[in-house]
């Protein structure tokens, strides 16, 4: 959709959402800087927005999904060395 001029959308409900920390780690239990997280909803596979998604200098993310169950996949940074991990299934739940 292409808005070309100002436009009303109505009223937007937000998904009541909970907050899920990790900490990614690598060999020897350093953190990984730079790592992007991403969650995939398993009943239908659609990838969830997750913004700034990615961890931090002490390998820390947080980030707000609803209630569910994920596929978990935490992609290092490009040139790390590290491989792809995935969690699998990740039930966030209340």
């Amino acid at each position: 959709m292409i808005v070309t001029e100002d436009a009303v959308w109505g009223d937007l409900v937000l998904a009541e959402g909970l907050r899920v920390t990790a900490t990614v780690r690598g060999p020897g239990s350093g953190p990984v800087a730079g790592a992007d997280v991403d969650y995939f909803d398993l009943s239908t596979g659609t990838e969830i927005y997750t913004p700034r998604d990615n961890t931090d200098d002490a390998g820390q993310v947080t980030v707000v999904v609803p209630a569910g169950s994920y596929r978990f996949v935490v992609t290092p940074p490009a040139g790390s060395g590290l491989a792809v991990q995935e969690v699998n299934p990740l039930v966030v739940d209340a």
